[in-house]
């Protein structure tokens, strides 16, 4: 499969699979100077049909997309084999950038801050 055919498939469902969300553990290094790179992580899966399960999983990301520990993906899995080859995607089409999530979050903070002092 070539590089182009490997990011066209990028996010596709798994066959058989259902959808679920991924916490995300740890994750391998980043390397600032790459636009995608691959990435390794270490999840917690759970899904319908699926008790949780601590899987290990290889994606190429887009530094925009880069996970971090805490934040939870959106995943397809065959629940039959969730670790297995072809057992996991990442739904990367469905993750914001980190630029949005850093937005948000401020937005969310200062909210809070305004609410704490009373205003609107």
């Amino acid at each position: 499969m070539g590089l182009l055919s490997r990011f066209r498939r990028r996010g596709k469902p798994v066959r058989n699979g259902v959808l679920g969300t991924a916490e995300i553990v740890s994750v391998a290094g980043f390397e600032p100077q790459s636009v995608y790179q691959r990435c390794e992580l270490h999840l917690v899966v759970r899904a319908p049909g699926l008790a949780p399960t601590a899987v290990e999983h290889r994606s190429t990301v887009h530094r925009r997309q880069w996970p971090t520990p805490g934040r939870t993906l959106p995943v397809s899995v065959d629940p039959a084999d969730p670790a297995g080859k072809g057992g996991l995607v990442v739904l990367w089409d469905q993750v914001p950038d980190r630029r949005e999530v850093r937005r948000a979050e401020a937005e969310a903070a200062a909210e809070a801050m305004r609410r704490s002092e009373g205003g609107s």
